[in-house]
């Protein structure tokens, strides 16, 4: 099945059940590279339909001050470790 399909499939077995489907959105990296890996599983195993995986870049000014955050602080960390690795 593509991504379209099972997209689908969530919200009709959502619909079906009588219910919203639960899509929660995530920053990739926030707040460490690590721990998003730990809270994207516990979101898989805890009931969520869909995850909407935020991929970090330079310029988020459509998103809100919550997601501009968690994106800016990914960056961040990003360039911290690059320059620490080069010194």
């Amino acid at each position: 099945m593509n991504g379209i399909g099972h997209i689908s499939q969530a919200f009709q077995q959502a619909r079906q059940e009588g219910r919203a489907a639960l899509m929660p959105y995530f920053t990739l990296g926030y707040p460490t590279q690590e721990s998003s890996l730990k809270v994207i599983e516990a979101l898989a195993t805890s009931g969520a339909d869909l995850i909407e995986l935020g991929v970090p870049f330079s310029d988020p000014l459509a998103d809100g001050p919550t997601i501009q955050h968690s994106i800016n602080h990914v960056l961040d960390e990003m360039e911290l470790r690059r320059l620490s690795e080069s010194s």
